[in-house]
């Protein structure tokens, strides 16, 4: 009976982690890409997210969400900076287009302008805007103050304000 129940509680783990696996996995695959914008980079790390996660034992985490990004967050720093360095190119598959009244923004323009902020700002307009966290999880995310958090995304749209605004004439 003992083992039955032990092969259950296995189950379960699985199961639970399977289900966080399918919730997050893309959604940190992009937030990594985009800090570090080489694909396979950004699946090992990924995938040494999730393995990590299961060493700690998935349990003790309270909030996985958060727990997974701040992982993956750390990773990529871990990356940049042991190969010194941040490679910003765009791939070629960024071509849809975005219109606006009088002028088309193509994403390309647009990730060029996010790449061009800061990493500081950067890491919080990508966590709140493309991944949708509250201030509350981008604090825990990045462990800094949420004020800061709110400073830094207000910073980071103004910038991208200026940086865009060639493109937004007349509207």
């Amino acid at each position: 009976m003992e083992q039955i129940q032990n092969k259950n509680r296995l189950l379960n783990k699985d199961t639970d982690f399977d289900e966080i696996y399918k919730n997050y996995a893309t959604k940190i695959y992009a937030y990594v890409y985009n800090m570090v914008r080489k694909r396979e980079i950004a699946e090992d790390i990924v995938q040494d997210t999730f393995v990590k996660v299961l060493k700690y034992g998935m349990a003790r985490i309270r909030n996985k969400k958060a727990f997974l990004f701040r992982v993956a967050h750390n990773l990529a720093i871990d990356y940049i900076r042991k190969n010194n360095h941040i490679n910003r190119n765009i791939e070629s598959k960024t071509d849809e287009k975005i219109s606006t009244t009088d002028r088309i923004l193509d994403r390309i323009t647009i990730q060029k302008a996010i790449d061009k902020l800061p990493s500081k700002y950067k890491d919080v307009f990508i966590l709140k805007e493309v991944n949708g966290f509250d201030y509350q999880e981008i604090a825990g995310i990045l462990r800094i103050p949420i004020g800061t958090v709110k400073s830094r995304l207000h910073r980071a749209v103004e910038k991208l304000r200026v940086e865009l605004s060639p493109y937004m004439e007349g509207r």
